[in-house]
């Protein structure tokens, strides 16, 4: 499995779960084999500065994404993730380590209702 988790740096597993889904710099993308951690990659979100729907989750898809994990996401990036066959959770926060454990051990809660604190900052 491959999940794809919004992240607000480079710095790897150490990093925080990005809020704002559509404005999140980077993915860490990490292959999940027999309930563990098998390689992780940053991926810099080429559509970080401006995007048009659709846009993200056809990168994603082409990254051969199966799960995305991210803090708040819109209805319409819902839909699309899920007409390209990639599921979603949203809702998630703090350290992209902590959150992989808690899917790992299938503690990690989806918020589907759940947006960012942030969100009419972007959308103004």
């Amino acid at each position: 499995m491959r999940i794809a988790l919004t992240s607000n740096s480079d710095s790897g597993i150490d990093a925080e779960i990005f809020d704002h889904f559509g404005h999140t710099p980077f993915f860490m993308i990490v292959d999940i084999d027999n309930q563990s951690v098998n390689e992780t990659t940053i991926v810099a979100n080429p559509f970080v500065e401006l995007h048009q729907p659709g846009e993200v989750p056809t990168f994603l898809a082409e990254q051969k994404v199966d799960l995305v994990i991210s803090g708040g996401m819109g209805g319409k990036a819902k839909d699309l993730f899920k007409s390209n066959g990639i599921a979603v959770v949203t809702g998630a926060s703090g350290l992209i380590s902590d959150v992989i454990d808690q899917y790992l051990k299938n503690q990690l809660e989806n918020n589907p209702g759940y947006e960012p604190a942030d969100k009419h900052t972007f959308h103004q």
